[in-house]
């Protein structure tokens, strides 16, 4: 994938934030009362999207769409506060991010926990002024914080290399030879 840079994410909490006064307008005509989940909801769903459209592979992308659309729907439909709902929400993300950009669960756990840390900003700033743009502002603000987290702290081969996976067939051999020859000599 891709990698999102901070200006990247700084660029799509401002556009969030820019879109949640018509998003929430619209939404609270059509759904009165959900008003301010549903702002919330959109926004989670056009990030898993542009998440989706960052990736180079191109396998998985139709499930990974599906299953963040019921995943926001799931969420959006659920009865928990809005407190639940910003963490859900969080926890979603986290989880999209993990399977796109992630190579290994460090690298995972601290994005996670950046979620949880954005929903607890966001929670802050629902609690402060009820402003869907405030809260979508401070909640991708401090996602766009996952810029910084590297894909993995180990150095990997790069997937699809010939080469090491010949070296590591040819390494592999070599060792069931000397199990052969180790197994014949003791009998």
């Amino acid at each position: 994938m891709k990698a999102i840079t901070f200006l990247e994410g700084l660029g799509i909490a401002f556009g969030f934030m820019v879109l949640a006064i018509p998003l929430r307008i619209l939404s609270s005509l059509v759904l009165p009362g959900f008003s301010f989940r549903a702002t919330f909801a959109i926004a989670v769903l056009l990030y898993l999207l542009y998440l989706l459209s960052k990736r180079e592979r191109k396998s998985g992308q139709l499930f990974l769409g599906i299953g963040g659309a019921l995943g926001v729907s799931a969420i959006f439909l659920s009865a928990g506060g809005t407190v639940a709902f910003l963490f859900a929400s969080a926890g979603l993300i986290s989880l999209c991010r993990a399977i796109i950009l992630y190579r290994s669960l460090l690298p995972a756990g601290l994005d996670f926990a950046l979620g949880m840390l954005a929903a607890a900003f966001a929670v802050w700033s629902f609690q402060s002024s009820g402003s869907a743009s405030g809260v979508l502002w401070t909640f991708f603000l401090v996602q766009a914080a996952s810029a910084w987290i590297p894909a993995t702290f180990v150095k990997l081969p790069a997937p699809g290399n010939i080469d090491s996976f010949a070296a590591a067939s040819a390494s592999a051999e070599e060792a069931l030879a000397a199990l052969i020859r180790r197994s014949d000599s003791n009998v």
